[in-house]
């Protein structure tokens, strides 16, 4: 695959990466009593305070009413975690292919150096 390949599928990969975050951050809302309401949710005061230090969490994401119900989307943790591995990957192979063709490009300056 050609270098811009896989620099737009890291970029790609990193983008998704962002917006899955940002979903995963502003899923409870800016007011908790009210969003786990409509979840049909108790919020457990007691509950909370006891675990207080989850909702600033870089990961996992957590925001939870009570100990059964996390107001953060159940798939939002693993596709951090798929779009980490994925942009990381994808990192490796653009440095891989960065690396191939510079070598390349050198033995051909070289080749034509010698003639």
């Amino acid at each position: 695959m050609p270098l811009r390949g896989w620099l737009g599928l890291t970029l790609l990969s990193f983008l998704v990466l962002g917006v899955t975050f940002f979903i995963g951050i502003f899923a409870s809302g800016k007011d908790t009593d009210e969003t786990c309401a409509k979840a049909g949710q108790l919020l457990d005061n007691n509950y909370r305070s006891q675990n207080w230090q989850e909702p600033g969490r870089f990961f996992p994401l957590h925001n939870k009413c009570n100990a059964g119900y996390d107001m953060i989307p159940v798939w939002v943790n693993p596709a951090l975690v798929i779009f980490a591995v994925l942009t990381a990957t994808f990192i490796c192979a653009f440095i891989v292919a960065a690396t191939k063709r510079l070598k390349a490009h050198r033995r051909e300056s070289q080749i034509h150096v010698k003639r």
